[in-house]
């Protein structure tokens, strides 16, 4: 089985290293698969991005184990869930919000401490419960073993800030929700948005903090050399973006920012 694993541990301490042992101890023909390991701590909000973001292109039954964290050692539950052919081993605080309800099969309260290690830390339960259960996972455990089932309106979830629209004004408001390694800059407002109100993407003027921008461009390479540029990205979100610099970092930009679309009828 391909078990993933998406953290805010870093790569400078033994944390990730220890999970991986745990679970090949237990399942040593796991394929384990490094989602990442850079999550800004305790960013619940990117680890749901991330992971949603990546599930559509795995295998169906891969196993997703998220943990971002914070209230480790709490008595915050641990999370099984099946959604979209996939499998899910994550806190529940939200991480999983952009799973898709009508998709979920399944989801169940971890609290079998049978396939926990013999002794539970209060602070590293990826070790002591996420890995030896990620690990008995994929050696074929049926996971209604693992604790009861519980219901979607049970479990903790957020939401992203809604798109606001003024058809009268011909304007779209959004949120910055995104900002990658690169400094691009991801929003709220999808293509779908988009291509519903926008009928010239040539024509529109795009404001965010003290930068406009009349156009959206398909690639990076539509704009020059430290240019400006707003784009559809990988997952169809309207980005801000800066060709080769870092459109964040210069723009000065933080998560929550506002961004206005304004477009022509």
């Amino acid at each position: 089985m391909i078990v993933t694993l998406t953290t805010d541990f870093g790569l400078r301490d033994s944390f990730v290293g220890a999970m991986k042992g745990v679970i090949l101890s237990i399942a040593p023909d796991a394929n384990l698969v490094d989602i990442s390991h850079s999550i800004p701590p305790q960013d619940i909000r990117k680890a749901d991005l991330t992971i949603s973001s990546i599930t559509p292109y795995y295998p169906k039954n891969t196993l997703h184990v998220v943990i971002v964290d914070p209230g480790v050692g709490s008595t915050r539950r641990i999370l099984y869930v099946q959604a979209n052919e996939q499998q899910f081993l994550a806190p529940d605080n939200g991480v999983l919000s952009s799973l898709d309800f009508d998709n979920i099969d399944v989801i169940l309260e971890v609290s079998n401490e049978e396939y926990f290690l013999p002794e539970v830390s209060d602070t590293f339960h990826g070790r002591d419960i996420f890995a030896p259960v990620a690990g008995h996972l994929a050696n074929g455990l049926d996971p209604y073993l693992l604790g009861r089932e519980i219901s979607y309106e049970e479990i903790n979830q957020f939401s992203l800030p809604p798109v606001k629209l003024d058809t009268d004004l011909c304007r779209i408001y959004g949120r910055v929700i995104d900002i990658d390694h690169f400094g691009n800059i991801t929003t709220n407002i999808s293509e779908d948005i988009i291509d519903q109100l926008v009928v010239n993407r040539k024509k529109v003027q795009i404001t965010l903090n003290n930068l406009s921008v009349n156009e959206i461009v398909t690639s990076y390479s539509n704009a020059d050399y430290k240019k400006y540029l707003a784009l559809i990205n990988s997952n169809t979100l309207l980005e801000i973006a800066q060709n080769l610099g870092n459109a964040a970092k210069n723009l000065q930009v933080k998560i929550g920012a506002e961004i206005i679309v304004e477009y022509r009828k």
